[in-house]
């Protein structure tokens, strides 16, 4: 499985949270999420192909207060692990008594 496999799914989904997703960093091909909220800080969402011959799909979650969580799902099942992670993102937010930013 490859980062290209999850995009169907990934973009249109970020897409309709206001969510803007990365594809580089540096000079690695990676997908991941930055959730704001109202005061600033950043939160993490990653989406991450285990190998090519694993069906399965890691998405990882970090808050500046360096709490990570992690949800194993497979491709099938990406849009619903993508909403239980920003879910929980949203809780650490709300946690904080911030709101989340949203950029249209």
């Amino acid at each position: 499985m490859t980062y290209e496999d999850l995009d169907p799914q990934l973009m249109p989904w970020s897409k309709s949270r206001g969510l803007h997703v990365f594809t580089k960093h540096r000079d690695y091909d990676v997908r991941t999420i930055h959730v704001v909220d109202d005061s600033g800080d950043i939160y993490e969402m990653s989406v991450t192909p285990q190998n090519t011959n694993d069906p399965e799909i890691l998405i990882g979650l970090w808050d500046k207060k360096k709490r990570t969580e992690s949800i194993k799902i497979g491709l099938e099942d990406l849009t619903d692990g993508l909403e239980i992670a920003y879910e929980k993102i949203e809780s650490w937010i709300k946690e904080r008594g911030h709101s989340r930013t949203i950029y249209k």
